[in-house]
């Protein structure tokens, strides 16, 4: 775990900040107290003026107004700290006026300085927040008093006020270093998914993966600047942090929802676009991009960061070069489904000959293609484990079983025949009905369907009424596996079906399949598929290359 990270995201947590919203009314930048004063009377606005001005070098007194209508267009317009005001007025009377301003969230105090002394006219000032309710004939010491202690409220406002604005700027600090550590450790490959989320949280965002792009720059044009001008222009468009490194500027988006592999390269070629354009157009060509490829698994980023830096060496005269992959992909449902259907129905027939011949033929095609000897492996267990269903209604098969098995041999007819041995044990499974073979299909069945549950080989022997060893024994006699690698393969596979989704992209993809942790969840389906859940992801669902 990266220490330096660990401590900025404990402080992110224990970070307090104090928001205090006044509407409209933005914090003053000098002392004085501004005040408005509405009433009918113009000699009684002129007598509160006097008083106002005898009294107090530290006001500023807004034009007075006569009516509710003049009153709720200076409240809104000036926004006045202190509000003086009668009740009855012509057209819109004083608290009419007030609970309008409030609606506007102009949140001015209120003294209300009134000849009506009836109690629902003291009840609906208070109800709008009235910091004083006073009763004409005006009493002076009384007026003052009320004045001076509204104005010692507005001070603490202030301070308090002047004080959250110092700590939302100590947070945005802490915010921009902790940036800065996520960045730093997914280049040092020490990158901690937890730590990400905790930041992105107090970034207000929710993670969907992310694309790293760098930067350098010739001539006059320097790092600084070209960092200056991102952090201005792109705020606006997504979540994202920069890092100056040794000689790139290094840019970590974190996109959203909407975005993924089949579409990520338009979206960062709208975002740069955007952010050259605010750069003097001589400066344009002197900036050149490089961007890896997009990627959801966070584990994986290292990779990702080392793409863009590959990109941005290779490329020459493209102002953004972008990752190229050599891998080539074919249609993996299609062909998987079809072949999987043909094996089911020779299986069936109990025609090992017919199977021999689909097999060959099939790794033969795939070969040609140029398809490489993990994803052959990889669609080769899904068949597995999809006749295995098929036949005998669960998979007998643990991912790390036929891959082992798989990866031993090399050649198509070596391949085939090690299929052909798994479909062997599979059919003799099938055509056994003693007890033993019962005790392990109902394990099997009680996996598949609590593989989300933290259960145990204890809880599954007990509800046949087995001991753990006695049944961990029938599972290695029968399948050659063991309850753990049964329960990580139900796991893995329902996983995959959750890839091909719509919300296959979910942050809580492992706790849908039982995996407290996902950093353990990666790796486990790493080990056990040879592929990261993006590589996965984008060999089952991207068509032919």
């Amino acid at each position: 775990m990266n220490t330096g990270l660990t401590y900025i995201c404990a402080a992110l947590f224990l970070h307090v900040s104090i928001i205090y919203t006044k509407g409209a009314n933005h914090m003053k930048s000098s002392k004085k107290f501004s005040i408005l004063i509405a009433d009918d009377e113009a000699f009684e606005c002129r007598a509160l003026e006097i008083i106002l001005q005898d009294s107090f070098s530290n006001i500023e007194l807004l034009p007075s107004v006569y009516n509710g209508t003049e009153l709720l267009q200076s409240g809104e317009k000036e926004c006045p700290d202190i509000i003086i005001t009668d009740i009855n007025m012509p057209g819109l009377n004083g608290l009419d006026a007030i609970e309008i301003l409030r609606k506007k969230f102009v949140q001015s105090r209120v003294i209300i300085n009134t000849a009506y002394s009836e109690f629902d006219y003291a009840r609906k000032a208070i109800a709008l927040g009235a910091s004083s309710f006073l009763v004409k004939p005006l009493e002076k010491e009384l007026f003052l008093k009320e004045i001076v202690k509204v104005m010692k409220e507005i001070e603490r406002e202030r301070t308090l006020e002047k004080k959250a604005l110092a700590d939302t700027d100590s947070f945005r600090k802490i915010l921009d270093v902790a940036g800065k550590e996520v960045i730093s450790s997914v280049i040092l490959g020490k990158s901690n998914e937890e730590e990400l989320h905790i930041w992105l949280e107090h970034m207000g965002h929710t993670y969907w993966g992310g694309v790293f792009v760098v930067a350098r720059v010739s001539g006059d044009f320097s790092l600084q600047e070209l960092k200056r001008i991102a952090d201005r222009i792109l705020r606006d468009y997504c979540t994202f942090v920069t890092k100056i490194y040794t000689d790139m500027l290094i840019l970590f988006f974190f996109p959203g929802e909407r975005v993924g592999h089949s579409n990520y390269e338009s979206w960062i070629a709208t975002l740069l676009s955007r952010l050259t354009d605010a750069m003097e157009e001589e400066d344009r060509d002197r900036v050149r991009f490089g961007v890896g490829r997009w990627r959801y698994d966070y584990e994986e980023m290292t990779e990702a960061y080392q793409e863009a830096v590959s990109a941005l060496d290779t490329q020459k005269q493209d102002a953004i070069g972008y990752f190229e992959t050599n891998l080539h992909f074919f249609r993996v449902e299609q062909s998987s489904f079809k072949l999987t259907d043909n094996l089911v129905s020779a299986l069936r027939a109990q025609n090992m000959e017919g199977c021999r011949a689909l097999l060959i033929r099939q790794i033969a095609l795939w070969e040609r293609t140029g398809s490489t000897d993990n994803q052959i492996t990889v669609v080769l267990s899904l068949i597995i484990q999809r006749c295995s269903r098929q036949i005998c209604g669960h998979n007998i098969f643990s991912w790390h079983q036929i891959r082992a098995k798989l990866l031993s041999v090399s050649t198509a007819e070596e391949i085939t025949e090690t299929i052909l041995a798994c479909f062997q044990n599979l059919l003799q499974i099938e055509d056994l009905g003693n007890n033993r073979v019962c005790y392990v299909k109902d394990a099997l069945a009680f996996i598949e369907e609590n593989y989300e549950r933290d259960i145990s080989l204890e809880e599954t022997a007990a509800k046949q009424g087995l001991s753990s060893f006695y049944l961990s024994r029938l599972l290695t006699q029968w399948l050659q596996t063991s309850f753990v690698e049964l329960l990580t393969s139900a796991r893995i596979n329902k996983a995959i079906e959750l890839i091909q989704e719509d919300d296959a992209k979910a942050k809580n993809l492992s706790a849908r399949v039982g995996f407290q942790s996902p950093a353990y969840f990666y790796k486990v389906f790493k080990k056990n598929t040879g592929m990261t859940v993006g590589e996965m992801r984008e060999f089952l669902t991207k068509p032919v290359a």
